[in-house]
C-alpha cells in the first residue's frame, strides 16, 4: 500500500477547508478563498457521532460542531469570536460540555499536526477518554465509504477500486475526488465513474497503491443520480 497519506498544510487550511468549491469536472482544482489570512481549522475523527464539540477562547464559545459520520470540524476566521481569534490566543475545547485535556494556539492557517486523524480530544486526563475504535489489522472497514458527499470528507481507506466504490455509494451519478499532490503543487483529481480512465492517470500515478488508512479528501460535483 502507498504511504502517501499526508494532506499538506497550510494547503489543507488555506484551500482544502474552503468548502465552497468549484464542481466543474475540468476545473484546475478546488477554488481558493480570496482572503488576506486563512482561517484556523480544528477537526477530529476520534469521537462518536452525535457528540457536540465546542471551541472556546477566553471563556467564550467561538464555534461548535456535532460529530457526523465520525468527523467534527470547526473553522475560526481571523478576528472572529468578537476579535478573540488572533495569533497566540489559546483555544480550548469541550466535549458535550466537559472540558477537554487538550488546547491549541490560534494562528492563521492552523491545522492539526496529524492530518488524517486531526485532534484527539480526551476528557478527565484519560478517564472517560473519547477514543477511536482500534484499527482493523486486516485493512479498511467494509464497505469502504466517504464520510460526506460534498466538501471535506474522510475516505475510510483502501484501493482505488474501494475509492471508486465509496464515491459511487455516496454519489451514484459520479463525483470528483481531490487529494493533495504529494509534490505540494496542488491537487490531484480522481473522477468516479469516468468515461475514460485517462482522466485519472495523474492520480493513479501517485496513489496507485491506494490508501492504507483514513484519508482526508475533497468531494465536488456529487451527482445523487444519473440524471442529476
Amino acid at each position: 500500500m502507498s504511504n502517501a497519506r499526508i494532506l499538506a498544510l497550510p494547503g489543507l487550511a488555506a484551500s482544502l477547508f474552503m468548502l465552497v468549491l468549484a464542481p466543474g469536472l475540468w476545473s484546475s482544482g478546488p477554488a481558493a478563498a480570496q482572503t488576506t489570512d486563512p482561517p484556523a481549522e480544528f477537526y477530529g475523527t476520534n469521537i462518536e457521532d452525535g457528540i457536540v464539540v465546542a471551541a472556546i477562547i477566553d471563556g467564550t464559545e467561538c464555534g461548535s460542531s456535532t460529530v457526523t459520520d465520525g468527523l467534527w470540524h470547526i473553522t475560526l476566521q481571523p478576528g472572529s469570536c468578537g476579535g478573540l481569534a488572533v495569533n497566540g490566543a489559546r483555544v480550548t475545547f469541550t466535549v458535550d460540555g466537559v472540558q477537554a485535556d487538550q488546547y491549541v494556539t490560534w494562528r492563521a492557517g492552523y491545522g492539526p499536526p496529524d492530518i488524517a486523524r486531526g485532534l484527539d480530544l480526551t476528557v478527565g486526563g484519560g478517564a472517560g477518554t473519547v477514543s477511536a475504535d482500534p484499527a482493523d489489522p486486516d485493512g479498511p472497514p467494509e464497505p469502504p465509504r466517504l464520510s460526506r458527499s460534498q466538501g471535506l470528507a474522510i475516505f475510510s481507506g483502501g484501493s482505488l477500486d474501494d475509492l471508486e466504490a465509496a464515491a459511487l455509494a455516496a454519489c451514484p451519478g459520479g463525483a470528483n475526488i481531490w487529494a493533495n499532490d504529494l509534490t505540494g503543487e496542488g491537487y490531484l483529481l480522481y473522477v468516479a465513474d469516468a468515461p475514460f480512465q485517462i482522466v485519472n492517470a495523474a492520480f493513479t500515478r501517485v496513489y496507485g497503491d491506494g490508501f492504507d488508512g483514513p484519508e482526508p479528501v475533497i468531494v465536488t460535483g456529487c451527482k445523487t443520480g444519473t440524471g442529476s
